[in-house]
């Protein structure tokens, strides 16, 4: 799934897959060390389902809203938020 080499250049490249059969990731590190530290944040991360894929990562915040509030209801919000204005004194 994932693995560090040599290169003739004398730097460390760095091999992974996000997912059986996916396509194949690379990254060149100076250091031998600075490879496997990076190899097992990502093995880690994908273990537990926490890994962002960097094209993901740059996503604006105002564009995943905007998506998000396309797939909410339009009715007036939810229930509970009725029921609360009708419970509040000020009827806010």
């Amino acid at each position: 799934m994932s693995s560090i080499d040599k290169r003739p250049n004398w730097r460390y490249r760095r091999r992974w897959r996000e997912y059986p059969g996916g396509p194949q990731k690379t990254r060149l590190f100076d250091r031998k060390g600075d490879a496997q530290q990076f190899l097992d944040v990502v093995r880690g991360e994908v273990a537990h389902g926490l890994y962002i894929h960097p094209a993901g990562a740059r996503t604006l915040f105002r564009d995943y809203a905007a998506a998000w509030r396309g797939d909410r209801p339009t009715d007036g919000g939810p229930p509970w938020l009725a029921r609360c204005r009708k419970a509040s004194p000020t009827g806010r």
